[in-house]
């Protein structure tokens, strides 16, 4: 994962100017057209790359820009809204020993935007109850992870103490988790069901683990009062949440396939996060996820998610499915995805909704990302907004 073992290496001796025209997680993403920025990004990926090589220090840097127009919105919300996001994230190798494990710190900076205010987001203004902008958040600056993590029994155990996401080690789905490069509605990239400190960044403990060949055990426990800092904020009298998932790894025609089946039991939900007591409060949520990737670059995948009423966020209830393409048409970095969701309010006043997405992601540079995304709301929870409601999204991301 980090430093020095598994990293691809040069023979060639360090230079400042060597030509590096794709991006260092992504090598042959060298995109359609020369890198206009050359003169500046040639140099900091050849320090970026010797960092990661020679000290075990990886790297995430981009900046992602978002733009959405809908077709309807309710009276008096504006149909168009932005988002900006910078990201700067550190993974240090504190450690390796052979055949044992490893330590390293990861710590992640992000810089928020949202135009024109905090908010005027999509779905308030479409009447959605899911998000339809992950790349958007309430925090204008914030440390989403700073934690410690450790391997054990040769890498197949994997601990991580301090601010962490649930959502890294429950449910992560591989084809759809990346708000930066695939999906942008939250039943895609997560789910609207879970309770908070799902997807929120908190104070807690999270485990992975490979202990057969064809299972994993995942597990996580989480501070839900501390989401609402966006630093560090230990605050378990209002409330945590404590997961685990078990899943099972196969491989069909020579490819990866794995089903989970994830629970979730809490004693918070966003008023108790909020420090608004709710006395005996407890909640379960559960979920069931299968991934496959049936052909070499394509993954289809499919997600349920379910909670009790006290406890769960936006729905209750909640089925999406969907596939997703790399690569696609032989060009690297490209890719596309469509996929569909069915959501049951947790508000009995709004109606079910159905929300569609479709994007492609066009490798114009080695650095640069052009998404062309499209979400279809038939019908939008609320029944305010004419049916179909079509949102259409600009992304461009910029990444070293």
């Amino acid at each position: 994962m980090l430093g020095t073992r598994d990293a691809p290496r040069s023979e060639e001796p360090f230079s400042l100017w060597r030509d590096r025209p794709a991006p260092i997680q992504s090598p042959l993403a060298t995109g359609a057209f020369p890198d206009p920025l050359f003169f500046v990004v040639n140099p900091v990926r050849n320090v970026l790359t010797a960092a990661r090589d020679d000290a075990g220090i990886r790297t995430d840097l981009y900046e992602a820009l978002l733009w959405q127009a809908a077709s309807d919105a309710l009276p008096d919300q504006r149909s168009t809204a932005g988002a900006a996001r910078f990201n700067a994230r550190v993974d240090a190798l504190l450690f390796r020993v052979e055949g044992e494990g490893m330590g390293r710190v990861t710590m992640q900076f992000r810089d928020n935007e949202i135009w024109p205010n905090a908010t005027q987001t999509m779905e308030r203004d479409v009447g959605s109850i899911s998000n339809l902008d992950e790349i958007a958040s309430s925090h204008p600056t914030c440390l989403p992870r700073l934690y410690y993590a450790q391997s054990f029994f040769d890498d197949r155990a994997l601990v991580m103490a301090g601010k962490v996401s649930m959502n890294d080690v429950i449910m992560n789905n591989i084809f759809s988790s990346d708000e930066t490069r695939q999906y942008l509605s939250q039943p895609f990239v997560g789910n609207d069901v879970w309770p908070v400190s799902f997807q929120d960044h908190s104070l807690g403990v999270s485990f992975t683990s490979l202990p057969a060949s064809w299972l994993f055990v995942n597990a996580s426990v989480i501070d839900a009062g501390g989401t609402q800092d966006p630093w560090i904020d230990a605050n378990f009298g209002n409330g945590y949440a404590i997961a685990s998932e078990v899943g099972l790894l196969a491989e069909l025609s020579g490819l990866p396939t794995r089903v989970s089946f994830a629970w979730c039991g809490t004693n918070a939900n966003e008023d108790t996060a909020k420090g608004i007591a709710t006395p005996g409060l407890w909640g379960n949520a559960y979920g069931l996820v299968a991934q496959s990737l049936v052909l070499s670059g394509i993954g289809v995948w499919s997600q349920w998610t379910w909670a009790d009423e006290d406890v769960a966020s936006s729905a209750q209830n909640e089925v999406a499915l969907g596939i997703t393409l790399d690569d696609c048409f032989g060009r690297h970095g490209d890719g596309f995805g469509t996929a569909i969701a069915w959501s049951q309010p947790t508000d009995s006043t709004l109606e079910d909704q159905v929300l569609l997405e479709s994007y492609y992601r066009m490798q114009v540079t080695g650095s640069v990302q052009v998404s062309l995304d499209t979400q279809i709301l038939m019908p939008s929870a609320n029944a305010g907004v004419d049916d179909p409601t079509i949102i259409g999204s600009l992304r461009v991301v910029w990444r070293f």
